[in-house]
């Protein structure tokens, strides 16, 4: 994983899983705020299983990249100030899928799951484009070549200081970058997908009259209040009429 492609590639996989996560969730959320309950995964047009497909796909290439292929040295416990950062936003994924196994109905635990994925996207592609572009490298460090592949170096510690803070500054921008995204989807979501229509059952009503009647026979008097909104709200969404009683 020590190169630009193994930062960008596995990015792009953690980015692309998010983004479709979080737009199903908030979809999903949106049309059925009351029965929402997050499924174990989401059905893709064509490729029924394609979601299933790549995540099996992308896990298997970074464990053999990781133990098999990738160098020695790059391992997830470097201090090169990265790859901390990396755990904690990975920290937050794993903890919301626990939380997600006792609350399948949270919206929130759905949703900062798949914005971590997104954020952690986010920050493999921009931790291999930082780090292995030349003219990108901090001040003061430098490319080198070592065991095979490229490593950051800087010269004094000053320079690895200020590399540290640079790094530390841009996972808050991003960060934050990322929280402004999913208020702004989810907004956007929500206006697309309004939430669908509750329609309330209508029971006979009792030997006096020959009205119906939201609900069961021995509900007091507010029943006929509640019939009465729901009629009104029902006949303006499908005529925009005046509200109907319903007789035999």
């Amino acid at each position: 994983m020590g190169t630009l492609v193994g930062h960008v590639a596995p990015g792009a996989g953690f980015l692309l899983i998010g983004l479709w996560q979080l737009f199903n969730h908030i979809r999903l959320f949106a049309l059925r705020p009351d029965s929402y309950a997050a499924p174990l995964w989401f059905p893709a047009r064509g490729v029924r299983h394609l979601e299933l497909i790549l995540i099996i796909a992308g896990t298997s290439a970074s464990i053999l990249m990781e133990l098999v292929i990738g160098p020695a040295k790059h391992q997830p416990f470097d201090d090169d100030g990265t790859i901390p950062l990396l755990q904690t936003v990975v920290a937050v994924t794993l903890a919301t899928t626990l939380l997600g196994i006792p609350c399948p109905r949270s919206f929130v635990v759905s949703l900062v799951r798949s914005a971590s994925l997104v954020l952690q996207g986010v920050w493999l592609i921009v931790m291999g484009v930082m780090l292995w572009t030349p003219g990108l490298v901090s001040k003061g460090c430098f490319l080198n070549h070592e065991d095979g592949h490229d490593v950051v170096r800087c010269r004094t510690d000053e320079a690895l200081h200020r590399a540290k803070a640079l790094v530390n500054l841009q996972f808050s921008w991003y960060l934050t970058g990322t929280m402004v995204f999913v208020v702004v989807l989810y907004l956007q979501v929500s206006r697309l997908y309004p939430e669908e229509p509750q329609y309330l059952p209508l029971v006979k009503g009792g030997p006096s009259g020959g009205r119906f009647s939201v609900g069961d026979d021995d509900e007091d008097d507010d029943d006929e209040d509640d019939l009465e909104a729901a009629e009104s709200t029902y006949g303006h969404m499908v005529s925009g009429t005046k509200p109907m009683e319903i007789e035999r």
